[in-house]
């Protein structure tokens, strides 16, 4: 029995070449569609947090049974001494809550299951003066510390504008371009 050798044919340089054009085109088309989709996910993760410290305030004024949401002792205090009252009124609550998906700071370390909001560890703001359940819905009650900023060195954010929770729970995600000059955060509010 006569058997013959047949070489096995590979693929020729112009064919793998081709083959890894392909590839690049494609992936071009692929990975903006994905990092947008990604940067959807991250504002609505978002979104989803700040409703729900809308919420866990508005427990805390009928709770405490002061109508007002939480607020730490001082003038002007900043957002996270007023989340901590939050904070030690709720138990159970976790860290990554008060962390945006485009923070780039660490959440607060849990310890013995507790932890302390620090400034680095809590991405949203909170209102500087009392704020009552009675207010007007419109009532800007949080929103995203910073907006991201290649210009500013300011990485942590989202980079098109920052979500803001009013009273009436409704969140809004505002534009950059839409915040009038000179106006860092929404009325009232603090870092």
């Amino acid at each position: 029995m006569l058997t013959r050798n047949v070489p096995s044919r590979g693929f020729t340089l112009v064919e793998l070449l081709v083959v890894i054009a392909i590839i690049s085109i494609l992936a071009g088309f692929l990975i903006p569609t994905i990092m947008k989709a990604r940067g959807r996910a991250d504002e609505v993760r978002c979104q989803s947090n700040l409703r729900e410290l809308q919420k866990l305030g508005m427990m805390y004024a009928d709770g405490a049974g002061t109508r007002f949401y939480p607020l730490a002792k001082g003038s002007n205090p900043p957002a996270h001494d007023s989340l901590n009252v939050l904070v030690r009124f709720h138990e159970g609550l976790k860290p990554e809550l008060f962390i945006c998906p485009t923070w780039r700071e660490e959440a607060a370390e849990v310890v013995d299951g507790k932890f302390t909001l620090e400034e680095t560890s809590c991405a949203y703001t909170w209102p500087k003066r009392k704020v009552s359940t009675s207010d007007r819905p419109d009532t800007a009650l949080s929103c995203d510390k910073h907006i991201q900023s290649e210009s500013e060195g300011q990485e942590s954010g989202h980079p098109n504008g920052r979500n803001v929770v009013y009273l009436d729970s409704s969140v809004k995600f505002v534009l950059a371009a839409d915040i009038p000059e000179g106006e860092d955060l929404p009325r009232n509010l603090t870092r």
